[in-house]
């Protein structure tokens, strides 16, 4: 509730109470996993508002101290699904975390271990729509610091398998305009790649593939500003491919 209003100190100090009261049941039935779970996921919560407030340090303190606890409950149970997802998760915010701070090395190796867990996951239940979207968020992610680093072979790859991922998705749900819009970003990070080439032919190509995909995505909910600025931007973008190559072929002639 505190988090909700904004209330930023007043939900940590909440999330702390019931942080130490798992730690003492804990600490009187150490042989249950059901307390490390609950603070594991209290740390998590603390981490979540720490962020809100701006306080990335404490933040990332917060979800290391959540990984170590869901890292030993998975070695516990491999098999529990809800476990092994958790730990995905909290890794991946611990990697937003490191990208937010410029430590990309450390973010890229905690990508990769979050990529490697959903794919093991997904071994176990292929069907799971979610997990497919989660194991494309970790290949997006991995191509972002892939591009930062100027490995743009690396990085086209990792953009191509997050793309391939949400195509299937949208075809299996075409009324899930989140996953459209994820199209669309897939086409304006692979422009941005192409773009930074300089192979503006290709940026142009996936520029021009995103238009009516964000059209579709803002017809299904006009009132969506984020969805109208996504839209205006991509247009501006074309327009702006357009005259870049036009300069550039005029240059040369």
């Amino acid at each position: 509730m505190h988090r909700e209003r904004g209330n930023l100190q007043e939900a940590i100090s909440a999330f702390r109470s019931t942080l130490q009261i798992y730690q003492h049941i804990g600490a009187l039935d150490p042989q249950s996993t059901n307390w490390p779970h609950g603070v594991a996921t209290s740390y998590e919560l603390i981490g979540s508002v720490e962020l809100r407030a701006g306080n990335l340090g404490n933040a990332l303190k917060s979800y290391q101290s959540a990984l170590r606890i869901r890292r030993q409950l998975v070695s516990v149970d491999p098999s529990n699904i809800i476990w092994s997802h958790a730990q995905v998760t909290t890794l991946c915010a611990i990697g937003d975390i490191h990208m937010a701070e410029k430590r990309y090395s450390q973010a890229l190796e905690i990508y990769a271990e979050a990529k490697t867990n959903i794919e093991e996951l997904l071994k176990l239940d292929r069907a799971n729509l979610y997990w497919k979207y989660d194991l494309g968020i970790c290949h997006e992610r991995i191509g972002d610091i892939q591009q930062i680093m100027h490995k743009y072979a690396e990085a086209q790859a990792s953009f191509l398998s997050k793309q391939h991922i949400i195509i299937e998705l949208s075809l299996i749900d075409p009324q899930n305009f989140q996953w459209q819009r994820d199209l669309f970003v897939s086409h304006m990070k692979l422009a941005q790649l192409m773009e930074q080439q300089e192979l503006l032919d290709d940026a142009l190509r996936h520029a021009e593939q995103c238009l009516p995909i964000i059209e579709q995505v803002v017809a299904s909910a006009p009132t969506m500003t984020l969805w109208k600025q996504d839209l205006a931007n991509a247009r501006s973008n074309v327009m702006r491919l357009r005259e870049k190559i036009k300069g550039k072929n005029e240059t040369l002639a």
